[in-house]
């Protein structure tokens, strides 16, 4: 502390955490010790930055199994001697703000399954349906599209044209 200081400038020593480092007065012919100054401005500790305005803090993805087969007695329900067919493209569409194909296309293998998938980054909560699009020659015996639960399962019938030309 300066002791030469007059009682006003003391009153109006301002310090950084308490400490009296450096000191600003109005008095005419009053000195700020610069380096002081410059010392306190470069080695005080940044602030942390703000947070995001949206913090993603869990990730998600849908998963769906899904199967499709000859439905031979067009009754929408497989049995087991129905076989599985391959090539059946399958579409993800978004519900809450009806956006179709949301996701890459998923095709059924040998044994008629495919596997439906969508990366879902902060988890959303959205709805969504899968929908099956039969290969050349082929109808649904089931529903177009279903609610992409777990598991789903779609039955196709050779098309009337198809069973004419056989």
């Amino acid at each position: 502390m300066n002791p030469m200081a007059s009682e006003s400038e003391r009153r109006m020593r301002t310090g950084v955490s308490g400490k009296s480092r450096f000191w600003v007065s109005v008095a005419a012919g009053s000195a700020i010790p610069v380096c002081s100054v410059l010392l306190w401005l470069f080695s005080r500790p940044a602030r942390p930055p703000d947070p995001p305005v949206s913090m993603i803090v869990a990730d998600c993805a849908l998963l769906t199994h899904v199967q499709a087969w000859l439905d031979t007695n067009a009754n929408g329900q497989r049995e087991q001697s129905e076989p599985p067919i391959a090539g059946v493209r399958f579409e993800l569409d978004e519900l809450n703000y009806m956006k179709q194909n949301v996701a890459d296309d998923s095709h059924s293998d040998a044994d008629g399954t495919a596997i439906v998938q969508k990366f879902l980054p902060g988890c959303p909560d959205v709805k969504f349906e899968i929908r099956a699009v039969p290969p050349a020659g082929y109808e649904l015996t089931t529903q177009p599209s279903v609610p992409a639960t777990k598991h789903v399962k779609f039955g196709f019938v050779a098309s009337k044209r198809r069973r004419r030309a056989a």
